[in-house]
């Protein structure tokens, strides 16, 4: 019998020890994206007794794969490993979904938080989570880390459903991508309804509008952050890089596109092309570089260190993304003193008002090109190279967390 009751007043400290944190990050991470990456050092500045942060069971295993893969850091690694599990999200259908964030809102009610959080965009979960807030009286916001269902506005002209429409068919989507698209917006703006959520930048409420969706959105401002780059002084070996997802939508194709164009008129350029990737997009970018007898160094899948070495030993990261809000790696690259091109697509224009970004019209391979030559002819990247310290200087993980910390504790009081 004493032994019950031994075991009775553990499970009420360990439920009061949970009960003390007001609000649950929820998070569906499973590899480390440039948004997942960035809730984890986030959540590194957050007060730790004032939140849970909680995992589906299976997600929680493979990111501690991840973490460790890439060498991470043992901060982070402890972030995740001390996750409060809940059970396996697996794979599922749309009111598997539903059920999931009705789920989680039930299981931050019995651990007494005030608010569930969720730094991730998705179209169903939210819907769980109105229905769980109806019934049990808890409050819920998300963090949209970029548009949802477009990712980025390529093209800017005209509104709603035709704007979305042609947006989408530049990523190639078939007609009825494109109409389970709109309806996937609509959903969205039925979950969100008018409960407030944030945003890492306000390029995101500026495109959400124009596809006419009016949400109640708080941009975090500032949005993103670097970590200090672990590399200074190093040569510039390199003259073009690469780094990002390597993916359609992060313009890896325009980036070889560029880069056939400018060795034609600088055959002895060192270019690399570095990120994460899967085994279909190694094949395909493969047979595009042989196929384009192009010479590209690639080094895939490698550690923040390597990361880091790779950014500051270029004289320019070519970065034509297609879909982004924040790019944390424009970021680090000026963090590395390393002057980056890009498209100037809304979350470019937005987050990056510097000369060491230079902006080219979307889907302007010709701009690309010349403005990479215009950064690699005279040597105006040496003369970017403080503008880029001083920028990125600016943005800080401490900083973001005050400062997303702040939004969420006002609307868990209201």
């Amino acid at each position: 019998m004493a032994a019950v009751y031994v075991y009775a007043i553990a499970l009420i400290i360990l439920s009061v020890d949970w009960c003390m944190s007001r609000i649950m990050v929820f998070s569906l991470a499973s590899d480390l994206t440039g948004g997942n990456y960035r809730l984890l050092r986030v959540l590194e500045h957050f007060p730790k007794e004032e939140y849970i942060f909680a995992m589906p069971k299976d997600r929680k295993k493979d990111m501690l794969k991840i973490i460790k893969k890439y060498e991470i850091g043992e901060d982070i690694y402890h972030i995740v490993n001390n996750a409060y599990e809940l059970k396996e999200f697996g794979e599922g259908n749309r009111v598997d979904y539903i059920e999931y964030g009705f789920y989680v809102v039930e299981v931050a009610k019995k651990l007494g938080c005030e608010m569930v959080y969720f730094p991730h965009e998705h179209t169903y979960i939210p819907i769980g989570f109105r229905l769980g807030s109806m019934k049990h009286k808890v409050m819920w916001t998300e963090l949209l880390q970029q548009t949802p269902v477009v990712g980025s506005l390529l093209k800017e002209n005209g509104s709603g459903f035709k704007l979305l429409a042609e947006n989408l068919k530049i990523h190639g989507h078939s007609s009825l991508k494109i109409i389970r698209g709109y309806l996937r917006l609509k959903v969205f703006k039925y979950a969100v309804d008018d409960t407030p959520v944030l945003a890492v930048s306000r390029s995101i409420p500026y495109e959400l509008s124009r596809l006419g969706v009016d949400a109640n959105i708080k941009v975090v401002e500032p949005g993103n952050a670097s970590d200090k780059c672990l590399f200074k002084g190093l040569s510039r070996d390199y003259d073009v890089g690469f780094f990002a997802r390597v993916v359609p939508e992060k313009g890896i194709f325009d980036f070889i596109k560029s880069i056939k164009i400018l060795k034609e008129v600088m055959p002895n350029l060192k270019v690399f092309i570095s990120g994460s990737i899967d085994n279909k997009n190694l094949e395909k970018v493969s047979n595009t570089l042989r196929a384009l007898n192009l010479s590209v160094e690639l080094q895939f899948n490698v550690t923040r260190e390597e990361k880091f070495k790779l950014l500051a030993s270029t004289k320019v990261l070519l970065y034509p993304t297609r879909a982004d809000a924040f790019p944390t790696v424009v970021l680090e690259a000026l963090s590395c003193g390393t002057p980056v091109v890009a498209y100037g697509i809304p979350a470019i224009r937005f987050n990056f008002d510097t000369p060491a970004v230079l902006k080219v019209k979307p889907l302007n391979i010709r701009g690309l090109v010349l403005a990479t030559m215009q950064v690699l002819k005279g040597g105006l990247w040496e003369g970017l190279e403080n503008e880029a310290l001083n920028f990125a200087s600016r943005f800080t993980w401490d900083r973001v967390a005050q400062a997303e910390w702040s939004m969420l504790t006002t609307l868990a009081k209201k």
